[in-house]
């Protein structure tokens, strides 16, 4: 998974960030991690991994993607107002009960943690130690 993977998603499915127990698409996860962390040239496949181990990893989080949202392939496929196409989503399942809605305006308030998180010392972009 790596330190700065790691560092970046415990801040980003904090309990108070409002990124757990819904659905995100992963193009938004996938494009705050590159943002936040300056790490550009993961490929997909890579990323969901580190996913994946982040959710053993947390002992909060129930479960990655759960089985009763999932299609026959494993993955979250949803539409989404304002997409013409499906959009893969990932869900970090930290309580029993489901919320098998997306929320436009929760992404729309989501979008502002990169800002917020720009000066950790993992970015990259604004750490003096690398």
């Amino acid at each position: 998974m790596g330190d700065d993977f790691l560092e970046w998603a415990t801040i980003y499915f904090s309990k108070d960030s409002g990124n757990r127990d819904r659905l995100i698409p992963r193009s938004l996860i996938y494009e705050d991690f590159k943002t936040t962390t300056g790490i550009y040239q993961w490929k997909a496949q890579r990323f969901s991994k580190c996913m994946k181990a982040f959710a053993q990893y947390e002992k909060e989080i129930l479960s990655l993607n759960p089985d009763e949202l999932c299609n026959d392939g494993g993955r979250i496929v949803k539409r989404i107002s304002g997409k013409e196409s499906p959009v893969e989503c990932f869900y970090i399942q930290t309580k029993e009960e489901l919320n098998y809605e997306f929320d436009a305006e929760q992404r729309v308030n989501h979008t502002g943690l990169t800002e917020v998180q720009s000066n950790m010392p993992f970015n990259r972009k604004n750490n003096p130690y690398k």
